[in-house]
């Protein structure tokens, strides 16, 4: 177990499943999308999705057929490259993802996502693990990537996740489907719909003495417009005529 974060060092080389837009700033905050894998030859790729908390945009992707015990390694180590992360790790439908849990926790990694869960019973919320792709948050996941699609809300400089979301199409049940892996989606859509759930319970927000660049200020400024329209105006009161002073 590390008691500190490793000091990383990358190196830019052709065989790797790495591929990084915009390197980590300091005093910004990061969320990682994870889907994990079997680790077979012949199956499904397990991927990380890096985007900015603030600005939703995709800074980072690592893409690999992997072992879900070593996936989580490698996904502890991007996180804390990019400022200890908010690693949202995928542990429903396949339990490989609480292996990948499990060998982060193993290293020392401790900014892991965990869901509210509310039991009918005892009437108590409790913690789980990872995130839950089911028929509930499915649906939800897919309306994430469509709004970041049309409202243009976030940058993607990933080719093979626009190529993933061109092969993509509803059928008559409005249902998902297309040829292909949608792996990249998958950790693409965990990663913003964890943003949106921790952004609104304030675990995301900035350091406002914090130093920003001009996309932190054009996004920061959007919010406080969108929040001073939203706001309710104070309602006025009517008018009355003053009596004649005699």
């Amino acid at each position: 177990m590390l008691t500190s974060p490793p000091k990383l060092q990358l190196e830019p080389t052709t065989r790797g499943g790495l591929l990084i837009w915009e390197l980590p700033t300091q005093g910004r905050k990061y969320v990682i999308g994870v889907d994990t894998a079997h680790g077979l030859a012949k199956g499904d790729y397990a991927v990380c999705a890096v985007i900015d908390a603030e600005t939703c945009t995709l800074v980072a992707r690592w893409r690999e057929k992997c072992d879900p015990h070593v996936w989580g390694v490698k996904s502890a180590l991007l996180g804390w490259f990019y400022n200890e992360a908010l690693l949202a790790i995928e542990t429903f439908p396949s339990a490989h993802g609480v292996t990948a849990c499990m060998e982060a926790m193993r290293l020392g990694y401790r900014n892991i996502y965990k869901r509210q869960t509310q039991h009918t019973i005892a009437r108590k919320q409790t913690d789980m693990l990872g995130w839950h792709t089911n028929v509930a948050t499915k649906p939800m996941m897919i309306d994430r990537v469509k709004k970041a699609l049309e409202d243009q809300s976030s940058y993607i400089f990933d080719e093979d996740l626009l190529q993933e979301l061109r092969t993509r199409s509803w059928n008559a049940k409005g249902q998902m489907e297309g040829p292909g892996n949608d792996d990249i989606f998958a950790a693409y859509a965990i990663a913003l719909m964890v943003r949106d759930q921790s952004w609104v319970q304030g675990k995301l927000r900035p350091d406002e003495n914090l130093p920003m660049d001009y996309y932190s200020r054009y996004w920061r400024e959007w919010e406080k417009q969108v929040q001073r329209k939203a706001r309710p105006k104070p309602r006025r009161k009517p008018w009355t005529r003053r009596p004649p002073v005699l």
